[in-house]
């Protein structure tokens, strides 16, 4: 019998109550008194790398989309009506997204909280699909993906992670690209919500001011034993080989596009949360905002504020990119990977730079707080075996100097590399 427990954080006045569900999910609920808005996001531990698995020791495999794919179908209900009006008629914002390894649905409102999760837990709890509607779905996602190839700063990632990950689901796009989707069928993508969209894969969290055990009685109220005895699913590591060493395109834009990616291991003995965290921490020490070498190259005009940094870290993937617009693509492009070597001894790697960029993200958690569509993100993205968001402040305190340092030595020394640009025509 599943029971609801709770965890205090003092120091935040914050408390969490957590129920791990009968059938396998589980619920966090973050309650925050005397705000108005109140939403709820359930993740599916299912994203477009997972287009390779095993079920009942049987291998299958499909095109890329097809988790993309999912998220959009499940918004027609029984009907054939978008479930999306149905939240606008209650007074909720609705969305969803599909990233590696993941598949979000969320809303937010400060109307008709229970009604909205109702309709939440009922729309991704059952799939509605006719080869019609899989047809038309075709057609959308297709605009969308044509869409996407006249972005350059989306050419730019892609390009990197292409490079990066050569023949694997992550140098796909994560809506696939017309070809694969056009080789999806019914069968394919009731074989995946099948597979995916059970309970004990996936994640609710609530935020807001409600009555916690009102909330969780809803939840019970609609939880589903579907399968008794739910089947195994296998996913295989990635079949990594060696990057491309670097690549470039041309494209109508006006100043060069430079990208950096590194494809490298996590260091022993963290957990991934601490392991990209301590990343955060030391390249924001090397090319952060507060940094030296960031106001140097800022001043004579090398970068803009366009520069970015990117960090994904999983169980089964780990990159860094680095993005900027410069004028000297290929200069920048040596002079960061430079500053990546010997770091210790860079003057902007010491325990005053770190002090001040451990308050600025601090600061940032705290205000985090006080979003409640942004506080469940954050919550779920941050949620692993060992840690909570909510232990966020205490990671930033127990990552001293030494500890990040050797974790971007580890992270970086060995990593695999690859360069993309996107010319000016």
């Amino acid at each position: 019998m599943s029971r609801l427990e709770k965890i205090d954080y003092p120091f935040l006045n914050q408390e969490i109550y957590f129920r791990h569900m009968n059938n396998g999910m589980n619920v966090y609920y973050l309650p925050k008194k005397g705000f108005q808005e109140r939403s709820a996001i359930l993740t599916v531990n299912f994203g477009s790398i997972d287009t390779k698995f095993t079920s009942n020791d049987y291998s299958k495999e499909y095109s890329s989309g097809v988790a993309h794919f999912l998220e959009h179908q499940l918004f027609r209900n029984q009907h054939g009506e978008d479930v999306g009006n149905q939240f606008t008629v209650l007074g909720s914002d609705s969305n969803a997204y599909t990233t590696f390894d993941k598949t979000s649905y969320f809303f937010s409102t400060v109307e008709s909280f229970e009604e909205s999760l109702e309709l939440l837990l009922d729309f991704t709890s059952s799939l509605h699909i006719t080869e019609e509607s899989i047809q038309r779905e075709k057609g959308i996602i297709e605009q969308e993906i044509a869409m996407y190839q006249d972005d350059p700063d989306y050419r730019l990632y892609s390009g990197i992670l292409a490079n990066l990950y050569p023949n694997t689901p992550l140098a796909m796009d994560v809506a696939g690209t017309k070809e694969s989707i056009g080789m999806l069928s019914l069968t394919d993508l009731k074989e995946n919500f099948d597979s995916f969209y059970r309970p004990d894969f996936k994640s609710l969290v609530l935020v807001g001011d409600f009555d916690v055990k009102a909330i969780d009685r809803i939840v019970r109220k609609r939880e589903t034993n579907r399968r008794k005895t739910l089947p195994e699913i296998v996913r295989p590591n990635l079949d990594l080989v060696q990057p491309v060493v670097k690549s470039s395109i041309q494209m109508d834009v006006t100043t060069s596009k430079l990208g950096l990616g590194f494809r490298g291991n996590l260091a022993p003995g963290l957990s991934i949360v601490e392991n990209k965290l301590a990343l955060r921490l030391f390249l924001a020490m090397l090319f952060g905002w507060t940094s030296h070498r960031y106001q140097d190259w800022y001043d004579k005009g090398k970068i803009d504020d366009s520069f970015d940094i990117e960090i994904e870290i999983s169980e089964r993937f780990g990159f860094v990119i680095l993005m900027l617009d410069t004028e000297q693509p290929i200069a920048m492009g040596t002079q960061l990977r430079k500053n990546l070597i010997n770091v210790r001894q860079n003057k902007d790697v010491n325990q005053n730079h770190l002090i001040t960029i451990k308050n600025e993200i601090y600061g940032e958690f705290i205000r985090s707080l006080d979003s409640i569509e942004e506080l469940g993100h954050q919550f779920l993205q941050y949620q692993d075996e060992d840690y909570s968001y909510f232990d966020f402040p205490n990671l930033l305190t127990k990552l001293d100097l030494e500890t990040i340092i050797t974790v971007g030595e580890y992270f970086f020394n060995q990593a695999e590399k690859t360069e993309f640009i996107v010319f000016p025509k």
